[in-house]
């Protein structure tokens, strides 16, 4: 019995170490995939509290290996993402998922992101959406009731304390001799458990100022990734005009040299051209070639840059 715990322990911790190899295998950030997405952040714009709403992320592998997401996170509960593919994505291919929102209990400006984790050099990719949400009437009145009830809660706590306090003086004058060291010990636990809640109402406001530089940062980011798409946007605009300009002049220099070699051939057949003439001939046809083979080069220079 010993035996076989012990040949299944040494099974487990190599099973383990494979898995843990291969996890911390080194990418090949050359040769990896790269996810380009058709939008990295979108905008829901004016909705009501309680509104569900949903948009799909595209996206294109156009790294030089196969695309493989294995799971993608939210940031909030509230948040849903769906629709994934588990298939391997193949270079040139695109897929999509979906993301849901319910903003139940998510009144006012709502910043949320969406985690992507996949096999790319980077390991996970960030999307993001945001929402202006109007609060519900009925919603709003019941978070304004609970707060007033909260506080009332509270003061009256604190006034139920001191008057416990009051009486413990009162009494700590009648039985000093009889019992001080108790009298003493309440006093010090009451005036504790009211430092506690000074501290949970520092926490909860330091917390709310937290949120608030988060969310700031999240939309200065948003904006950032929205001005880096659209010059990339540009820069491809651009380099696809200089490659379509490039292919339009090389059909042109195709197109006079047939011509060339044609007019060449047919005047041949008639005997109308001296040695001299043919010489000539061939050496522009011999041009219009390496004129032809350097538009050639240029093009696909300008195609490997995409």
């Amino acid at each position: 019995m010993k035996k076989i715990k012990l040949a299944v322990v040494l099974f487990i911790s190599v099973l383990t170490t494979s898995v843990f190899a291969q996890n911390t295998e080194v990418v090949d950030t050359e040769n990896a995939p790269v996810i380009t997405f058709s939008k990295t952040s979108h905008d829901f714009g004016t909705i009501n509290e309680g509104d569900k709403v949903e948009t799909d992320y595209e996206f294109t592998n156009t790294g030089k290996s196969a695309l493989l997401i294995t799971r993608i996170k939210a940031s909030c509960g509230c948040t849903v993402p769906s629709g994934w593919t588990k298939e391997p994505i193949l270079p040139g291919e695109s897929s999509k998922f979906t993301v849901k929102f319910n903003s139940r209990g998510k009144p006012n400006r709502q910043h949320k992101s969406v985690t992507v984790y996949c096999n790319t050099a980077k390991g996970r990719e960030v999307v993001r959406f945001k929402a202006q949400v109007i609060p519900d009437p009925e919603m709003e009145k019941m978070r304004a009731e609970r707060a007033k009830k909260r506080k009332e809660q509270m003061e009256l706590r604190k006034l139920e304390q001191q008057k416990k306090l009051d009486a413990q003086k009162a009494e700590g004058k009648l039985e000093l001799k009889a019992a001080p060291k108790k009298v003493v010990i309440e006093v010090k636990e009451e005036k504790t458990v009211i430092e506690n809640e000074r501290k949970d109402l520092e926490k909860e406001e330091k917390k709310a100022e937290s949120e608030k530089n988060i969310i700031g940062k999240d939309l200065k980011k948003t904006e950032k990734d929205a001005k880096k798409a659209e010059k990339e946007r540009k820069k491809i605009e651009k380099l696809n005009n200089k490659i379509a300009s490039a292919s339009k002049s090389l059909r042109k220099s195709k197109s006079k040299l047939a011509k060339m070699e044609s007019k060449l051939d047919i005047n041949q057949a008639k005997g109308k051209l001296s040695p001299q003439d043919i010489a000539k001939k061939e050496k522009a046809i011999l041009k219009q070639n390496e004129k032809i083979n350097k538009e050639e080069v240029k093009l696909k220079k300008l195609q490997n840059k995409l």
